[in-house]
């Protein structure tokens, strides 16, 4: 699972799972080799950058770094339902580990 894949910036969910909204901003979501996340608008320098893994079917991300504000040490479990060259589709996010410990 090493690539990057480009989406809108914002999805909506209905019924049927995740559709994309018409955004006109843009992100990359870059896995490498060495197991690093990267997060950046689209053709720009990464904000969120982090480490990741598989769990069978599950990504399993933890946000590293990211802009000032945000929580850092935050694993989140992602379902992948589809990956391709084209595209990567993993619409259950959840939140895993916190600053508390597991939720």
């Amino acid at each position: 699972m090493i690539g990057t894949w480009t989406a809108p910036q914002e999805t909506t969910e209905n019924e049927f799972g995740i559709v994309p909204r018409q955004s006109k901003q843009m992100i990359d979501v870059t896995f490498t080799a060495d197991h690093k996340y990267l997060w950046a608008l689209h053709g720009r320098s990464p904000i969120v950058t982090g480490r990741w893994r598989l769990d069978g079917w599950w990504l399993v991300t933890e946000i590293k770094r990211q802009p000032k504000g945000g929580k850092l040490g935050r694993e989140y479990r992602d379902k992948i339902v589809g990956i391709s060259d084209r595209e990567l589709i993993f619409p259950e996010s959840k939140l895993i580990q916190g600053d508390d410990g597991f939720i």
